[in-house]
């Protein structure tokens, strides 16, 4: 299971949701527990194939850049899941967040985190020449997306975090050292409003 479902449920439940990047979802089992237990769900994907794959199963998605997006309408919860690290300029994606925001609205990111055990030991393997996905531009620790947030108007309601998965020896290892501290987390959530 994802981890991420029992910490967003009660941001999801009954609510609007916006989400961002939802390309793939037949494989996101985060995206199965949002389109059946909000409200109503939207997506915003860029890419052109993904945004045609979902738009031929009904899924209500727009095409559209999340750096500057308007849809003339605001949401409850906005979900970026994995998403915040592929921004040219996360920036300008907090500010079109904002818009699309009510009072009381929450925005929910998870990004894989910059100082997690398993980054930590590849670097020191790797001499600090550490291969990083493709599709990655951007890296981030707790310190840093707060930060980040927090020069776009955003106030902090928790910062969570997680691992993916508990099977295998990998994952044994990340959960010791997340449980010496969680700062050796996997990745990194912050609801923030």
């Amino acid at each position: 299971m994802d981890n991420r479902i029992k910490y967003i449920s009660k941001y999801i439940k009954n609510k609007s949701i916006l989400d961002f990047g939802p390309g793939g979802i037949e494989y996101r089992q985060i995206y199965k527990f949002i389109n059946s237990k909000s409200k109503s769900y939207s997506g915003i994907e860029l890419n052109k194939k993904r945004y045609a794959v979902l738009s031929k199963k009904g899924i209500n998605v727009y095409n559209l850049n999340a750096e500057s997006f308007n849809l003339n309408k605001k949401f409850d919860t906005l979900f970026a899941g994995e998403f915040i690290e592929h921004l040219n300029n996360p920036g300008n994606f907090l500010n079109s967040c904002k818009k699309h925001m009510k009072k009381n609205s929450s925005l929910i990111l998870t990004t894989p985190n910059a100082y997690s055990i398993n980054r930590v030991i590849r670097a020191i393997l790797s001499l600090g020449n550490v291969p990083q996905f493709h599709e990655h531009s951007l890296l981030f620790n707790e310190q840093l997306l707060i930060e980040l947030l927090k020069r776009h108007n955003f106030k902090i309601k928790s910062v969570i975090y997680f691992n993916y998965s508990n099977k295998g020896f990998k994952s044994k290892i990340i959960n010791l050292f997340s449980k010496i501290s969680p700062q050796f987390s996997e990745s990194i959530m912050v609801i923030a409003k």
